[in-house]
């Protein structure tokens, strides 16, 4: 079954209601287009069996998940205007993607348990994975992003054109297959030491990049600004 929330107009202030959900949902949960929702507060969800996608409400901003812990399939949280904090204290994986991009508002994205995404990859190649991406790109206010715990991404890792962002810190990841890290202008440091597994990396047009550790590979993939 699905949860399909798809409202075109403006409602008004609204609050989704957690009883409408189980703790465990087999169901893909679209929130969408609802131009007057405020908050979503689902205290009691666990698991997702399918997408869990939050895109284009403008006037959203809180996202209440604190037992949330895994989804198998993406998350996609983009387009939410007045968002400015994605806290999932207790989520651990997805199967699929981890996608939060063009969030004009947000300033914090912090998942400090989550351990992966994607399925298993142990030997990252030239055939990429279409599954597994963390994609963090096109936040203009975003300041702080912490995935302490994150280890394996089964495809990329993409951050890119976030304007104010000024430390990336992923100190437990050692795997993934690829890394582009590109156009963020008030980048300084980029800290990933834990990494051994990996097929490519890009990491450029950062003009104010003063730090580059990719684990065993150094500081080979960075093009420094002169």
């Amino acid at each position: 079954g699905s949860f399909l929330i798809d409202l075109t107009t403006d409602a008004g202030p609204m609050i989704v209601n957690p009883a409408e959900f189980p703790a465990k949902a087999d169901a893909k949960l679209f929130f969408k287009f609802n131009n007057g929702l405020t908050s979503i507060s689902l205290p009691a969800l666990s698991s997702i069996g399918y997408s869990f996608e939050i895109y284009n409400n403008d006037g959203l901003t809180s996202i209440l998940l604190p037992v949330l812990e895994d989804v198998y399939a993406s998350v996609i949280l983009t387009n939410n205007n007045s968002l400015k904090e994605i806290y999932l204290p207790e989520f651990t994986d997805t199967t699929y993607d981890l996608i939060i991009e063009n969030n004009d508002a947000l300033t914090s994205i912090s998942m400090p348990v989550l351990i992966s995404t994607g399925l298993d990859n142990p030997e990252p190649s030239a055939f990429l994975s279409l599954y597994g991406v963390v994609w963090i790109n096109n936040n203009p206010a975003l300041t702080n992003m912490s995935l302490p715990a994150l280890t394996s991404i089964n495809s990329s890792v993409e951050i890119t054109a976030n304007e104010v962002l000024t430390e990336i810190s992923l100190p437990s990841l050692n795997s993934a297959q690829s890394i582009l890290i590109i156009s963020n202008p008030e980048l300084t440091r980029v800290a990933m030491p834990a990494l051994d597994n990996l097929y490519w990396a890009t990491v450029e047009d950062n003009i104010v990049l003063m730090y580059c550790d990719l684990g065993i590979y150094g500081d080979d993939f960075c093009i420094w600004s002169s």
